[in-house]
């Protein structure tokens, strides 16, 4: 049976409940993916700004009409894309997110 012959039995069966909630799980699966890529952003351009890296690390993007700063330096951009890899199925859970930035000596970023 293929997935189509096993979501037609289910229709009959649920009243078509399962489009819900594949309509439901497939949302939020983009929203999760969403959140994560604007976190990855948000942090290469932090990374930038704050000069954490020297400005010749980054490329300037154009991501939905606005200027962005990504990392081009292959290592850096390894370990964020296998940090945000590893959040990635952790980010399901949230329902509030704090993101605090301090100094090595604990001081506000």
């Amino acid at each position: 049976m293929d997935q189509e012959e096993i979501r037609h039995v289910l229709r009959k069966k649920e009243g078509g409940k399962i489009d819900s909630y594949i309509q439901q799980k497939t949302k939020k699966k983009e929203e999760e993916i969403d959140l994560k890529n604007l976190m990855k952003i948000w942090t290469h351009s932090l990374l930038y700004h704050k000069n954490i890296y020297p400005p010749e690390a980054f490329a300037e993007r154009q991501l939905l009409g606005q200027k962005v700063f990504v990392a081009t330096a292959e290592s850096l951009r390894d370990y964020l894309d296998d940090f945000f890899d590893k959040l990635q199925p952790h980010i399901a859970h949230l329902n509030h997110l704090q993101i605090l930035l301090t100094t090595p000596q604990g001081d506000p970023f």
